[in-house]
């Protein structure tokens, strides 16, 4: 065999050189490729994360429910209160932007118009103000991103406007990631001109178990400042409201009364407490809300565009009305009917208690008034009662209540803490039927008058019986109810209900 100089080791020789030649290829391959993904993961985490906003949903119109029965209100303002809005959190007050675009559109559909922290501030003052029949006040807490990406342009597709306040410890720079909105969007909203802001505050919590009260007052005043400071530098202009961090103004003996103090130092005007859940009581704002515990109603995850209509309803303050039998009335293990002779019916069918009570209507403004009806239906086995300032509708325990049986009438008052309290008797005899007990199945004409903390009840033939409430009891609306021991029905005439 022919061996060729340079060559030594023939075919075996040749077969190693290519291999190391390929070897070395492969391994500049993979150092060019691993050079490129480097650069590539480079330039991504170089480049600002500024993510782009998200187009709104578009509904069906199933999804969006009209009930042509909601009020106007231009003396109120209900405030609505959001956190975060996203398809992929989960929590109590995270909504989905299908439920939240469907508020919205809910909102719209049936009148809703925002109005401006200014308008708050002059309503609560009882300054003149100018609000739509139907005024809402939409507010964003902590300033989460989700404000910017996802209810931006739901706003701008409803012509609405909002408040968003902001925990300004965790506003970021632009190009950071964080669940919480940069510095450049916030500017990005406020030149949009859709939005106002406020202080959720960097830090505000309870006083500390070992910190003095001097000690929390300065801890509290530094941090409104430095939240002031902040927002301030970011925006151009300290805030005029704030929304309490914990969702309350209280949590230590001290603080209602040096907080307003503090915030009115600071240039705060307003301050918003956390928003109470669709399912309890919460008033719009009125000029009778303290500018410094406005109430808001908090929607949740599962609150439906349909109850979120309700729970306003329910929110707005409704002024007494004369016509108590054209109300809206439900029944409370009884049966409730409003007669043709505009009569209000209350019938048990079985051993106990029942009642009419107002359905979903506010009585926060129902304090002094006078209720007039003719009572009939009452016996040895049936007793009825009449109650007024029933705080049920206004978000308070107690009420006062007149009970009419056969042979006496007593009044009696539930306090806050639930327990029951009689406040006066009479016997039920007829003075023109020369002091004669009435016959079973008798009329009852009744005036029941509540001013201040005076209850006043007559009973025609009867003297008047007046009695002193506990100040708790100081606002309410009617309750129309019976007891009885066994099926039996009570009926309240042509109830009447004058303001004085």
């Amino acid at each position: 065999m022919t061996t060729y100089p340079g060559t030594r080791g023939g075919p075996r020789r040749l077969l190693d050189l290519a291999r190391t030649r390929l070897l070395r290829f492969l391994l500049g391959g993979l150092s060019v490729v691993a050079l490129i993904s480097l650069m590539a993961a480079w330039a991504k985490v170089t480049v600002p994360f500024d993510p782009d906003q998200l187009a709104p949903l578009d509904l069906p119109a199933t999804a969006v429910p009209y009930q042509p029965d909601q009020p106007d209100h231009p003396d109120a303002i209900p405030a609505l209160t959001y956190h975060a809005i996203s398809d992929t959190e989960r929590g109590d007050d995270v909504l989905s932007r299908r439920r939240f675009t469907e508020h919205l559109a809910t909102l719209a559909r049936n009148g809703y118009r925002t109005v401006r922290l200014a308008d708050v501030e002059r309503l609560v003052a009882g300054e003149p103000v100018t609000l739509p029949a139907k005024p809402l006040l939409l507010t964003f807490d902590d300033g989460m991103a989700s404000t910017w990406t996802v209810v931006d342009p739901v706003l701008k597709r409803y012509h609405f406007t909002a408040v968003t306040f902001l925990i300004t410890s965790r506003i970021v720079e632009p190009g950071t990631p964080s669940a919480y909105l940069s510095t450049q969007q916030l500017k990005r909203m406020r030149d949009s001109g859709r939005w106002e802001f406020g202080s959720r505050t960097p830090d505000l919590h309870r006083r500390l178990p070992a910190e003095t009260a001097r000690q929390w007052t300065e801890r509290v005043n530094a941090n409104l400042a430095r939240s002031q400071d902040s927002l301030t530098r970011v925006l151009g202009r300290p805030a005029v409201a704030v929304s309490y961090p914990l969702g309350a103004a209280t949590g230590t003996p001290e603080i209602p009364e040096v907080l307003p103090e503090l915030l009115g130092q600071q240039g705060f005007r307003l301050a918003f407490a956390g928003g109470q859940g669709a399912s309890g009581h919460s008033d719009a704002l009125d000029p009778t809300s303290s500018r410094w515990r406005l109430a808001r109603l908090g929607m949740r995850s599962t609150t439906l565009a349909g109850a979120l209509l309700t729970t306003i309803r329910k929110a707005v303050p409704v002024a007494p009305s004369a016509d108590l039998p054209a109300q809206r009335w439900e029944a409370d293990h009884a049966g409730c009917t409003v007669t043709g002779e505009r009569a209000i019916q209350v019938g048990v069918m079985a051993e106990g208690y029942g009642a009419c009570r107002l359905a979903g209507t506010n009585t926060t403004r129902w304090r002094d008034y006078q209720v007039s009806t003719r009572v009939v239906g009452i016996d040895r086995h049936a007793t009825a009662i009449l109650a007024v300032r029933d705080g049920e509708g206004a978000g308070r325990p107690g009420r006062l209540e007149i009970a009419l049986g056969e042979s006496s009438l007593l009044t009696r008052q539930q306090r806050a803490d639930g327990t029951w309290e009689t406040l006066g008797s009479l016997t039920l005899t007829d003075r023109r039927a020369g002091g004669s007990q009435r016959p079973a199945g008798a009329a009852y004409e009744v005036q029941v008058e509540i001013r201040g903390a005076q209850l006043s009840v007559r009973v025609a033939g009867l003297p008047q019986l007046t009695s002193a409430v506990a100040p708790e009891i100081d606002r309410g609306g009617v309750r129309f109810a019976m007891a009885a021991d066994g099926p039996r029905t009570v009926m309240f005439e042509r109830p009447v209900l004058n303001v004085l």
